[in-house]
């Protein structure tokens, strides 16, 4: 962002923003603002504010159970419909501070189709003013699977599902993540108000420098696994 613009990151877990703060302090960023909220806490404050959120969004982990023992050991049916509802929540906050035009790139680490395809047409139905992008980046990985949200939302939505991504360990590598990339109707709005500028976005990823770039980002984190 080469110090322009406005750079929100959000931790819902004190420690864990504490150590945010401290390594964005390290890096010498000037305008990253970290915060220890709720997301619906934000709301208020940023309302269409922002060109671009990432939803790094909590989830019940499946795709990091080859590494992560916890991640193994916490996991049950319930904690997944738990963590699909939290995404809903967080989304729907992201909905309401992105502009229109802007973008939110919706990520997890798990499997489950109830917080991958199914989350993402639950959001389709919900906000209608938003239609699913196909990433840049998606050309690397696979298309998401539209039938496994076959009891969520209408066809045509279902059917923008391909557009989604995910990544699977045995073909990449790697651990097991989605990607959806939302933009929202309407002519994007700068605000020159607010001393917000038109630059490249320098992300925390090289996939969000590529999805997001635009001046504004708040980055939503929560736990990689529900806690």
């Amino acid at each position: 962002m080469e110090q322009k613009g406005l750079l929100v990151s959000n931790e819902i877990h004190p420690a864990r923003a504490k150590i945010l703060s401290q390594n964005i302090e390290r890096m010498g960023i000037g305008n990253a603002v970290v915060t220890n909220m709720e997301p619906a806490g934000l709301v208020s404050g940023f309302r269409e504010f922002f060109d671009g959120i990432a939803v790094d969004a909590p989830c019940s982990g499946e795709g990091m159970f080859r590494k992560d023992e916890n991640a193994r050991l916490e996991w049950s049916p319930a904690q997944v419909a738990v963590c699909a509802a939290r995404q809903d929540q967080i989304l729907d906050c992201a909905a309401a501070m992105v502009r229109p035009g802007g973008r939110i790139l919706y990520s997890t680490c798990t499997f489950s189709p109830e917080e991958n395809e199914q989350t993402a047409a639950r959001f389709l139905e919900r906000h209608p003013e938003f239609c699913l992008e196909r990433p840049r980046a998606a050309g690397f990985f696979s298309e998401g699977r539209p039938e496994w949200a076959e009891s969520v939302g209408l066809k045509e939505q279902r059917d923008e599902l391909r557009k989604t991504v995910r990544i699977w360990p045995h073909e990449t590598g790697g651990e097991g993540h989605f990607m959806a990339l939302f933009v929202k109707n309407g002519q994007k709005i700068v605000n020159v108000a607010k001393g917000v500028e038109e630059k490249t976005l320098l992300t925390l990823s090289e996939i969000i420098e590529q999805e997001l770039p635009q001046a504004n980002v708040s980055v939503l984190s929560g736990p990689s696994h529900a806690e």
